[in-house]
């Protein structure tokens, strides 16, 4: 009798791929050049919303379970060397990619099929096994929440939230064969507040679409989702610190940002607005290396923590704020653009 076959599916033989679809329900074989990034980390959850019923003089034990609602949802975590798939958490790449000419995720409103709105996605997780290879495809995929953190000594990393329609499994992979482009780095990028450089530590940037979902009756699953209001929330971590270099924006010069006055919290309704970037430039600029703006105009401080300790070396302190949008281009509010340098 021939022995049992027994394996295990491992994380470093699984891949993270996608596709764009073209109509909702009906999901699309994605393409193995389709990556998201470099992917550490995919987490899917399923839930079948079983209904228990139960009726007087029936005991006290559950007498019936029938199917409700399947809700899919996920997180993907991922070292960034590409773009490109941000834009299905903002809107759609425009531009050719070069200096004169930048790739552009520009902000689109609504979640549709056409060149002006964000399509939704099939995600396929393929696992390689030694007999029988796995796959999970998920699809009328969208990302509720993107986002993209910079710190200080490490990889500039990104992680996305996903709510999905519905879930299929099959043993076919795609022929994967890894990205090659190198990863961006932080110490390659530079944090400016207005026209002023910020000395910071770290630097995050959520982007929230809030993200609706519905069901018609018949059917458990979701009908295609509309997006709700559109946020951009960031967390800046820097050391505390007096410095009156011109064109460096300084711990305490920033404080008086956070207040809306000099020195005091404003006692005005508005106050001045600021724009930050997040740009990244890599190498010194030759040919082949990639440059980063992510740009937000009309941003706000919104809360001030400023921990103190006796053994705690350099005071450090963590602001919070928002913005109202991407820079504006034109007709066009653009949060991330980037090209390579000829």
């Amino acid at each position: 009798m021939a022995a049992a076959v027994i394996e295990f599916y491992k994380g470093f033989d699984t891949y993270a791929i996608y596709g764009a679809e073209a109509v909702f329900g009906t999901p699309v074989a994605p393409a193995a050049t389709s990556r998201i990034g470099r992917v550490t980390s995919v987490n899917f959850t399923m839930t079948n919303n079983f209904f228990r019923t139960q009726g007087m003089g029936e005991g006290r034990n559950v007498t019936g379970t029938f199917t409700g609602p399947f809700d899919a949802s996920g997180t993907i975590e991922w070292d960034v060397d590409d773009f490109t798939f941000m834009q299905y958490a903002i809107g759609p790449r425009a531009g050719s990619g070069t200096l004169a000419d930048p790739y552009e995720l520009q902000e689109r409103d609504n979640i549709g099929y056409d060149a002006t709105n964000i399509p939704t996605l099939s995600i396929e997780i393929g696992s390689q096994g030694d007999t029988l290879d796995d796959t999970t495809t998920f699809d009328g995929c969208v990302l509720n929440t993107l986002t993209i953190s910079a710190t200080q000594g490490e990889v500039l990393k990104a992680s996305a939230e996903i709510i999905a329609r519905s879930v299929a499994t099959g043993t076919a992979l795609e022929t994967y064969t890894a990205p090659t482009s190198r990863v961006f780095v932080f110490h390659e990028g530079n944090v400016t507040v207005g026209t002023d450089t910020l000395h910071c530590s770290s630097f995050e940037l959520t982007v929230s679409n809030n993200i609706q979902t519905h069901r018609r009756l018949g059917s458990r699953f979701i009908q295609l989702p509309t997006t709700g209001l559109r946020r951009y929330d960031f967390t800046i971590t820097l050391r505390k610190k007096y410095d009156d270099t011109a064109g460096v924006l300084s711990g305490t010069e920033i404080r008086n940002q956070f207040f809306g006055a000099s020195g005091a919290p404003a006692t005005a309704a508005v106050v001045t607005a600021q724009a930050i970037s997040l740009d990244i430039n890599e190498g010194t600029g030759a040919s082949g290396d990639r440059v980063v703006n992510i740009d937000l105009s009309n941003c706000y401080f919104e809360s001030w923590s400023e921990p103190i300790q006796l053994e705690g070396g350099a005071i450090e302190v963590t602001v919070t704020g928002y913005g109202h949008s991407g820079l504006a281009d034109g007709a066009n509010n653009v949060p991330i653009r980037y090209y390579t340098v000829a």
